[in-house]
């Protein structure tokens, strides 16, 4: 499996935020997202098999762990991996960082939790809401979705994706991720969504609604 970095470090973003935890980043990830805050992992990569990148982690001590990318999901193996990992009795729990550009229903083994980031408009790819669909539908209470959103029409497609899956967002709730977008402050993006979230008032009544920021990017932290 190609791996970009091994490390341990805290959770930045979605709703484990501040978690401690070992990050295994996969290398790869044929999206082309407009903006991509991770593209030194686009690429490249070092050749680990699935017994050396689980030693790594047990070495670092922390027994929750995160995948990440890349997209995770595209590396082959994937699946027997988080299977191994999981048969290990130091870990804890296993979150898998992904686009939800592929359902894999195999992946959700013993310890396995998946957080998805759907991509919209702003990022210029198409996203396959029926993947989206089987993730939410088939393993409700494994999956949480963090929105990246960065404009109107960004917000106008989440709005439409929360009307359509309205059973799920009332039990989970809705979380708005900002997006970064390069040569900026983070902190514009972050007080641009804010203003768009506050102004629909209907949603904010309805469900229960956070923003929450990359705060390792706010903070200077891997």
């Amino acid at each position: 499996m190609k791996v970009h970095e091994i490390f341990s470090s805290v959770q930045g973003e979605g709703v484990d935020v501040g978690l401690v935890a070992s990050f295994v980043r996969f290398a790869g990830c044929f999206l082309k997202c407009r903006y991509c805050d991770t593209q030194e992992a686009k690429t490249g990569g070092v050749e680990f098999s699935q017994e050396e990148i689980i030693n790594k982690l047990k070495s670092l001590g922390v027994p929750d762990i995160v995948v990440t990318g890349g997209e995770p999901l595209s590396q082959d193996g994937i699946s027997n991996f988080l299977f191994k990992l999981s048969s290990e009795t130091w870990v804890k729990r296993i979150f898998v960082e992904t686009s939800g550009f592929f359902f894999k229903s195999d992946i959700f083994v013993k310890k396995v939790f998946v957080n998805i980031s759907p991509k919209p408009p702003s990022m210029e790819v198409d996203f396959p809401l029926k993947s989206f669909e089987n993730f939410i539908v088939n393993f409700y209470d494994r999956v949480q979705v963090k929105f990246l959103i960065l404009t109107e029409e960004d917000l106008a497609w989440i709005l439409k994706i929360v009307r359509e899956y309205k059973d799920y967002f009332s039990k989970k709730g809705i979380v708005f991720q900002p997006i970064e977008v390069p040569g900026k402050p983070y902190s514009e993006s972050v007080k641009t969504v804010i203003d768009l979230v506050m102004r629909e008032k209907p949603l904010l009544s309805r469900f229960n609604v956070r923003v929450i920021p990359q705060i390792h990017k706010l903070v200077g932290i891997k």
